[in-house]
């Protein structure tokens, strides 16, 4: 994995499953195949994330590995909130949820409140419990995306989840249909 950061990243809230990003990050892995990043522990809430970008400052670029959340209870594979603003690219994520009473929950990539712009693009999305994207009072673009949720039954399964004050486009992405993108 290549890791390149401002030196004054800061790595909090190992307890909690979280790594808050506050300063510009690049994660980097050699493909989806070879490098597999498995949290240790839970996140700690149905809203926490893994990878948790945060203010102006919490730029966050992730590519080329897969986050495999089985076995562990995540609120979210990846945030982006209160200004957070980044890349997600060829990266598979998969079994993101934080419940197993309640699997309407978890989400692979998060984006709340109103911010910089994220980028979704040629990953692959799988076994989420709630929403692959979800978006609240942000900007997000998906593109060349797989989004695959976690099969029938009774519960909410969503691509692409889209709230508030939200813009969104989607080009060129497979595995969900068009009843599958909704505005609540």
């Amino acid at each position: 994995i290549v890791v390149s950061t401002n030196p004054a990243v800061t790595v909090d809230n190992a307890a909690t499953g979280t790594l808050s990003i506050i300063n510009p990050l690049t994660l980097s892995g050699s493909g989806q195949a070879a490098t597999v990043l498995v949290p240790t522990t839970n996140t700690g809430s149905d809203s926490a994330a893994v990878f948790d970008a945060t203010g102006a400052n919490g730029k966050f670029t992730v590519t080329d590995l897969t986050i495999a959340g089985a076995g562990r209870q995540l609120g979210a594979a990846v945030a982006f909130r209160n200004g957070g603003q980044g890349t997600v690219a060829r990266v598979s994520i998969t079994n993101t949820s934080f419940a197993a009473a309640d699997p309407s929950t978890g989400t692979a990539v998060l984006v709340t409140a109103p911010g910089g712009l994220v980028t979704v693009s040629a990953s692959t999305l799988t076994g989420y419990g709630r929403a692959g994207v979800s978006v609240t009072d942000g900007t997000v673009v998906v593109s060349g995306s797989t989004i695959t949720g976690r099969g029938v039954g009774d519960f909410r399964n969503i691509g692409v989840e889209v709230l508030g004050a939200s813009s969104v486009g989607i080009r060129a992405a497979s595995g969900w249909a068009a009843e599958d993108v909704r505005s609540w």
